[in-house]
């Protein structure tokens, strides 16, 4: 007799493979579809080109809550990003894959050298410019730089 135990944990078990094999066509997806409905500006482009001109490697940070339109943002050029190792940053790590950009698995509170080191071999491998999520959680202020 299968126990409600046993069923509980089967469903569970598939519902993490169906998000894990769904999810990242079905976010960029809703990212396609949500870039069609919006307009985007660019503010101050040639900051980030004349650093690129000069053949100076750029990081660049953006807020957690963001991410969202980074691929949307970026189209075109050739960027890695910081995602969690955990099974929510994997969706979003194989949805970017999608937009032809490049994941870099790691967390800015765990093993912070191993992904720093990432990102700077990102750097000189070619990529334009690697960026890194700023993530805000009850350590502090949402949208506020220490």
């Amino acid at each position: 007799m299968i126990t409600k135990f046993v069923v509980k944990t089967v469903i569970k078990a598939l519902k993490k493979k169906l998000v894990a094999w769904l999810g990242p066509w079905f976010a960029y997806w809703v990212i396609r579809l949500l870039g069609l409905t919006m307009r985007l500006e660019e503010v101050h482009p040639e900051i980030p080109e004349t650093f690129r001109g000069k053949g100076i490697p750029v990081i660049g940070a953006f807020w957690h809550g963001r991410l969202l339109l980074m691929p949307l943002i970026y189209k075109g050029k050739k960027l890695s990003f910081l995602v969690s190792p955990h099974r929510d940053g994997q969706v979003v790590g194989k949805a970017l894959v999608r937009f032809g950009f490049h994941p870099i698995l790691g967390s800015t509170h765990r093993n912070r050298f191993s992904s720093f080191k990432q990102l700077i071999k990102a750097t000189k491998t070619g990529t334009t410019s690697p960026l890194l999520p700023m993530v805000q959680e009850a350590r502090g202020t949402v949208s506020k730089l220490a």
